[in-house]
């Protein structure tokens, strides 16, 4: 049976496996990522106790639940793709904005 031109074709099982396997892992390494940063990170903050740092894997999770129940209820309310193709045109900006270093004082 031929799919019709607005379908899309189904995953396999061990396509969706990777592809949720994929997804998931991004989210460690990220925070692997961040670990051998922290050091740094507590000093240029000027963090009084190095053991406060550790903050910084909080506020990550944090923001990953928050931003998961924002574009979770936009998914749910628009469908995926059309919430996809804004973050898709929102992430370059964004990306640019976090680059860009702050003013001086």
């Amino acid at each position: 049976m031929p799919l019709s031109r607005g379908a899309a074709a189904p995953f396999r099982f061990g396509e969706f496996v990777a592809l949720a396997a994929a997804m998931m892992s991004t989210q460690a390494i990220a925070i692997d990522a961040m670990l051998p940063a922290f050091p740094t990170i507590v000093r240029v903050l000027g963090v009084a106790n190095e053991n406060h740092g550790q903050w910084i894997v909080t506020a990550y999770m944090a923001g990953l639940g928050v931003g998961q129940l924002f574009w979770g209820l936009m998914s749910d309310r628009f469908g995926r793709r059309p919430v996809l193709l804004v973050f898709r045109r929102c992430s370059p900006g964004a990306s640019c904005t976090a680059w860009l270093p702050p003013a001086s004082p």
